[in-house]
């Protein structure tokens, strides 16, 4: 009876739970601390007059340790790693022998088969050049794909995805005991994010900037999850690949609206240029000006994968991709947008092939040869600044100017309906808007001064990691190069609009972040073995 009983007990759910989590204990992050805790106290007394008066055998500690509370404390924790560890085991093997698991693994396993051996697979590894770089982890596999259908799901879908990667990746890091990548370049990002906690709880409506704070954690799990999955050449690649098609195919769609002449809202096109600007295009972002913003990663990482790639399917591929989406750029008539392309494509020429920049000034100057006159037009107002938009926004960066002159040290909070709630009491002549018309005002007036402050710490250090990695493989250094040369171009057209405010960009920039995090980390840890 007894031997019965204790078989099972030894098989019982709750015994295999405490097993694993008695394993799991010395790698979690309390279990860490307790270890290096216990160190710091072994070592201290060598080193520290406090410690050492302290652990000397006249002192309290030795009356501590043979206390009988003490001696309870110390058994209870004990016990408490055992079962903990037990817990943990037992969880691992239950769910590693469950149906549902089992089920999964062969599904997937199955589909994986189904799509190496597909004849579309093989065009596909081809015409993106993942076959010539090679093949990415799982993990960044699932990175490449989120970002992929992101681009075309609800916003609180792609919220939900994000923490279900974070999730992920802690049930992965659990089982796999990896190291966490922590860089300089986290430091900066961990307190934007407690600026961002701090600006909701002194927010002027925090019910208003909740959901927004949702959203800042959504993105900052989505930079952690990319710094930590997607480290290697070939992970970086498969990602900006499926990036790459994403943005091609919301390219396409903005073209079939031009093609179609969908109606254009009034407030995007100045009366004045009605007769030169029929339509812009917004495709699936609502506004013209974000769907600019979003191609600009698109069409610098085509650019610089063209450049890279030997396969001719690959280059084709990648060509046909750029100028799909450099036509889609052009129709959504985005000033901003144009610019952030052009800055971004003559970083990418100075850091790659300087040859390049002749060929961008001789296109230059023969592009009013064959360019639409409606862009030719629209591109004049940059210069001239006589359309109603540029007026607009220099009535409205008045009445932001004015809102951080008196809330310049902690902001009004995050999100759309902080702002709506304060501008009317610094509204000018009558001119509504909803939101800043330039990031970092945009930041400035969210988070103050040290969320901006900390914000541009965090794009100095991409810049220096992104361009600190030039001893990496061609194909990694291009990609990087594409990276930051697409942040620079939207950091330039912040300057004009709030580019973050559609949350699929914001969500894209920290991704951009993470991915050069990732790469520059490995590449550093490669270079010190070497």
């Amino acid at each position: 009876m007894s031997q019965t009983l204790r078989v099972a007990m030894e098989t019982s759910l709750v015994v295999r739970a405490c097993r694993y989590l008695g394993r799991a204990w010395p790698q979690s992050c309390v279990g860490r601390l307790w270890a290096a805790s216990e160190m710091f106290w072994k070592a201290a007394p060598g080193t520290s007059k406090i410690v050492s008066a302290l652990a000397r055998d006249s002192c309290e500690v030795r009356f501590w340790h043979n206390s009988l509370f003490g001696k309870a404390l110390a058994a209870v924790a004990s016990t408490s790693a055992r079962v903990l560890s037990g817990a943990a085991s037992a969880a691992v093997r239950g769910a590693e022998d469950s149906i549902t698991f089992r089920t999964a693994r062969r599904l997937l396993t199955f589909a994986r088969s189904a799509w190496a051996h597909s004849r579309f697979a093989h065009l596909v590894t081809r015409a993106s050049g993942v076959a010539e770089v090679g093949s990415p982890g799982r993990e960044a596999a699932l990175v490449g794909l989120y970002l992929a259908a992101a681009s075309f799901l609800p916003t609180a879908v792609n919220t939900v995805g994000a923490f279900v990667l974070l999730l992920l990746w802690a049930v992965t890091q659990l089982a796999a005991s990896k190291q966490v990548l922590i860089t300089r370049t986290h430091i900066p990002v961990i307190l934007l994010g407690v600026a961002a906690c701090a600006a909701t709880a002194g927010s002027v409506t925090i019910r208003g900037s909740l959901p927004a704070l949702v959203l800042w954690a959504s993105y900052l799990a989505v930079f952690f999850v990319v710094s930590q999955w997607v480290q290697e050449e070939r992970d970086a690649w498969f990602v900006s690949a499926a990036w790459v098609m994403s943005a091609t195919v919301v390219a396409a769609v903005g073209i079939k609206q031009y093609l179609s002449g969908i109606e254009t809202a009034e407030a995007w096109v100045d009366v004045r240029m009605a007769d030169y600007i029929p339509t812009r295009v917004y495709a699936i972002f609502g506004n013209p000006n974000m769907l600019a913003e979003y191609l600009t990663y698109g069409i610098i990482l085509s650019f610089v994968m063209f450049l890279v790639l030997r396969a001719p399917l690959a280059r084709a591929a990648m060509a046909a991709a750029f100028i799909v989406m450099m036509a889609c750029l052009g129709v959504t008539f985005s000033r901003g947008g144009w610019v952030a392309i052009a800055l971004a494509l003559l970083i990418v020429s100075a850091l790659k092939d300087r040859r390049l920049l002749v060929v961008l000034l001789v296109a230059l100057v023969v592009s009013p040869l064959f360019l639409p006159e409606s862009i030719l037009v629209r591109a004049e107002s940059l210069v001239t600044l006589g359309d109603s938009s540029a007026k607009y926004r220099l009535t409205i960066w008045t009445s932001v100017l004015r809102m951080i002159r008196d809330k310049w040290l902690t902001g009004i909070g995050l999100g759309p309906s902080t702002f709506a709630r304060v501008y009317p009491e610094y509204e000018i002549a009558g001119t509504p808007a909803a939101h800043t018309h330039n990031l970092y005002f945009q930041v400035l007036l969210e988070m103050g001064v040290l969320g901006l402050a900390f914000f541009l710490w965090v794009v100095l250090l991409h810049m220096r990691d992104a361009l600190g990695a030039r001893h990496l493989g061609s194909y990694a250094s291009y990609i990087l190069a594409g990276v930051v040369a697409g942040t620079l171009g939207q950091l330039a057209h912040g300057v004009m609009d709030n580019i973050w405010y559609s949350p699929k960009n914001v969500m894209f920039f920290w991704a951009a972040i993470g991915m050069t995090v990732g790469i520059s980390a490995s590449g550093k840890r490669d270079g010190k073995r070497a």
